[in-house]
């Protein structure tokens, strides 16, 4: 790559909050970063791989935006690449642009972390957005939505219902005029079954995601706390859960019910609700025992849950006018993602001048904190135990066996890969190498500190010997640890 690379620019404006590529001119790579201020020509950003504060003169160029469709690619833009004849995608960083022929040079590391550098059209489907395909934006992390799942649910015990148990929900709500209305079970199904409440369909679930990723993001101070990992995993936590087919979980369902300044209702087979978010709202009255709900303004989200992960949306019938026109009234008519946009702008207000949450938002956290344990298949199986008899003991010892048979093929992968390690361990020290230079080594001993292989952690020697810092910076965009 040429010295000059990076000069000539597109100069553009910056938006507070933004998140940008920062130019390495020293190492001719990028780094992620932050727009935190900007005044005037100067922008200060904060630096994802130092995790610094930085401050840059808008006029140098060194700050550009990621590239997105209908925006000009530039020289160390990052971009999702989909390898040849493959389904596996990686971020890549364009070295080099050929307007003639339209034509880019992308440079990246393959599976087996080899650097490559592949000229591709710049039309061809194999390029999107970066994070449109890894699991997050500079995270380096090319995970499936299913691995994301087993990944963050690695610890939760989910059931499946049978045909009698999908019956008694159903039946339950019908008594009180409400019905099942069905969502695609993909896993977005949490984020269509509320895109069903607030829109009168699924079909806005991705605006869905999107706006309560951001609004976490936000948030992080409150929702950080409740995330395996606290504020240093956070990042990581929220680009993985904007994968699309990824599953939402409570904290999802507490942003949301902030967002939209509406209660959750979770409906699992009884009369009641089982678990609610946000029901503390003064003007909301649906479940006091009072007849008169006359003075009814805001209508409850409602979805009805059904074991392992799975949401589908609740509608009242029209046999109750009240409860229907209510609903029907609390159907937003803005375009999708206008009416979400104006509750986060209102957000980053509020924590620009620092005020404090409004008191209904603030008794909800408190709720939530309190019930965060509460997970909802158990609760679930509670509820089959004291309704049920002999036929829900049953389903829940199945559902134990699952659970069981699922932990055994986790362990199973686990000692598999263990044995692939040591394979490749004893196959690097055939090669000559000294195992006790090796651990050692600095470099290779803050990597297996991190967690990180032994090939892993000598394939960043080899390629930083002399450089921890960006040994380290290698093996995190890589992020192939445990």
């Amino acid at each position: 790559m040429e010295k000059d690379s990076y000069i000539n620019r597109i100069n553009e404006d910056f938006n507070y909050d933004e998140t940008v590529e920062i130019i390495d001119q020293e190492h001719g790579g990028v780094n992620e970063g932050k727009i935190k201020s900007i005044r005037g020509d100067l922008l200060v950003v904060y630096n994802k791989d130092t995790k610094r504060e930085e401050r840059y003169n808008r006029e140098d160029n060194i700050i550009i935006k990621l590239w997105e469709p209908g925006r000009p690619f530039q020289v160390f833009n990052r971009v999702d690449l989909r390898l040849i004849n493959s389904d596996y995608w990686i971020i890549g960083m364009i070295t080099d642009i050929d307007n003639e022929k339209e034509q880019l040079c992308i440079k990246y590391t393959d599976k087996e972390k080899n650097i490559q550098e592949e000229w591709v059209n710049i039309h061809s489907e194999r390029i999107s957005p970066v994070g449109q395909h890894t699991s997050g934006i500079g995270t380096g992390n090319i995970l499936t939505a299913e691995e994301i799942n087993q990944k963050l649910f690695k610890n939760r015990k989910f059931i499946t219902l049978n045909e009698d148990q999908e019956q008694k929900i159903k039946n339950n709500l019908e008594k009180q005029h409400f019905f099942i209305k069905k969502t695609k079970g993909d896993g977005n199904c949490m984020f269509r079954a509320v895109s069903d409440q607030v829109y009168g369909n699924e079909d806005y679930h991705d605006i869905i995601r999107e706006k309560c990723m951001d609004y976490l993001l936000i948030e992080r101070e409150f929702f950080s706390q409740f995330v395996e990992g606290g504020e240093k995993e956070f990042d990581n936590y929220v680009n993985m859960k904007r994968k699309s087919g990824v599953w939402g979980d409570d904290v999802e369902l507490q942003a949301i019910s902030e967002i939209y300044n509406r209660p959750i209702e979770i409906y699992c087979g009884s009369n009641k609700p089982l678990k609610t978010f946000h029901e503390n709202l003064k003007d909301f009255n649906l479940n006091n025992e009072n007849e008169n709900k006359t003075d009814i303004k805001i209508s409850p989200i409602r979805v009805s849950y059904h074991g392992k992960e799975h949401y589908n949306s609740v509608v009242p019938t029209k046999f109750d006018v009240k409860i229907w026109k209510n609903y029907k009234d609390n159907i937003l008519t803005k375009n999708p993602g206008e009416y979400e946009d104006e509750i986060l702008n209102m957000k980053k207000e509020r924590k620009l001048r620092k005020m404090t949450e409004k008191k209904e938002v603030e008794e909800s956290r408190k709720l939530f904190v309190k019930n965060k344990d509460k997970y909802l298949d158990d609760m679930l199986l509670d509820l089959m135990l004291n309704e049920g008899g002999e036929n829900d003991k049953s389903i829940m010892k199945q559902s134990e066996l699952e659970y069981k048979k699922e932990q055994d093929e986790m362990l199973k992968k686990a000692i598999d890969e263990s044995i692939k390690d040591t394979e490749k361990n004893e196959s690097t020290k055939n090669k000559g190498m000294d195992e006790m230079d090796l651990y050692s080594n600095p470099i290779i001993q803050s990597a297996l500190e991190l967690g990180f292989s032994l090939d892993d952690a000598i394939m960043a020697y080899s390629l930083y010997p002399n450089n921890q810092d960006l040994a380290m910076q290698y093996l995190l965009s890589t992020k192939s640890y445990q």
